[in-house]
């Protein structure tokens, strides 16, 4: 990630930044993207765990299948339509913005 914001780019994409890493790791990056969002940079992020995304995120679209499955802002991120993707009845809990999602 340091290497890639040497440019100061104006956008970053991030493809699956959680995977591999323990707890410590995860709370390192997240907190990277929410002062990277703050300060006003674009950020297109990769995941399969609504877990991984930050409050700040406004726009959300999901895939299924390699086609869009659904676009919009947050609020498509919900146990029907994620239940629908994921071929299993999820359950969300949204706790100081985040979400946590699990079947």
């Amino acid at each position: 990630m340091a290497r890639a914001l040497v440019n100061r780019p104006e956008a970053l994409i991030l493809d699956e930044p959680m995977n591999s890493l323990d707890l410590t790791g995860k709370h390192l990056v997240r907190g990277a993207m929410h002062s990277l969002a703050a300060g006003g940079r674009s950020l297109i992020l990769v995941t399969h765990d609504p877990s991984d995304l930050i409050p700040e995120i406004e726009r959300v679209i999901l895939m299924r299948g390699g086609e869009i499955f659904r676009d919009g802002g947050r609020e498509i991120l919900n146990e029907k339509n994620l239940s629908a993707l994921f071929d299993v009845p999820i359950q969300l809990r949204s706790v100081d913005g985040r979400l946590w999602a699990w079947s």
